[in-house]
């Protein structure tokens, strides 16, 4: 059977015309036919539509499941530690808490301020500055290698890396110039590590082992400037001389 599509009058099968309306005729196929086509392309399109997520929103994704991961252990580590002792006046169970804390801090300020590397390393270095307080407070309840430790060791490594991160993200033309800026602040790094941990150990500032590392990073890093510099001059120059031949002809 098949029926008019305006009226809805079924007529037989062989009838082209509704004798009602004088409408074409389609058949149940047709309709069937016409309604897959309407219906499937959308429910797919809508499945699309649900699966599709902008970069914020996997960086939120990635940040809330982290979050997630970390506040399990932190709870199993808390609890055992206050089933063991049977208070809650936690004893051991604090240094891996404030590490897990370290851990999220870390991950949370790359994720959710991915497009503010300044605001990245300030929030990176205040993190690592709180926990390497707690743990040295943690250790007999007195700060004894904080401020003449730890402090001036991350005062170096952000006073360094800081600039590196700029120029890195700055720069227009990336090349070797990049990989020579890192092996300066790595050699700044370790010269700075070096005089300080001496400087703790035996009071006095003196190199031990720094220079070993500076120097080859060092000269490295310039051969790595020479290459990119001259490289990109001749490229320009190669790209001047063809314009010129080109004006010529």
């Amino acid at each position: 059977m098949s029926y008019c599509n305006q009226c809805r009058v079924k007529v037989d099968s062989h009838i082209k015309t509704c004798p009602l309306c004088s409408s074409a005729i389609q058949s149940e196929l047709d309709v069937a036919d016409d309604e897959n086509e309407n219906i499937y392309p959308n429910i797919e399109e809508e499945k699309t539509k649900k699966l599709k997520i902008n970069s914020k929103q996997k960086r939120l994704l990635v940040w809330e499941i982290t979050s997630v991961s970390l506040v399990v252990p932190f709870l199993i580590v808390m609890f055992t530690n206050v089933i063991i002792d049977k208070n809650f006046l936690l004893s051991w169970a604090k240094f891996p808490m404030v590490s897990l804390l370290l851990a999220w801090a870390l991950v949370t300020f790359p994720l959710l301020l991915a497009k503010k590397p300044i605001f990245i390393i300030v929030g990176e270095v205040f993190s690592l500055m709180v926990f390497l307080s707690l743990i040295d407070l943690f250790d007999n309840w007195a700060y004894s290698w904080l401020y003449r430790l730890a402090l001036p060791i991350i005062g170096i490594i952000t006073v360094i890396i800081s600039p590196v991160v700029v120029f890195s993200v700055k720069v227009k033309n990336k090349g070797w110039n990049i990989a020579a800026i890192v092996l300066f602040g790595i050699a700044l790094i370790n010269i700075g590590l070096d005089l300080t941990i001496m400087s703790y150990i035996e009071g006095k500032l003196t190199l031990r082992w720094a220079q070993y590392v500076a120097v080859p990073a060092t000269i490295l890093a310039g051969f790595m400037l020479y290459l990119h510099y001259r490289i990109a001059r001749k490229m320009n120059l190669k790209g001047v001389t063809n314009i010129t031949k080109r004006l010529k002809i």
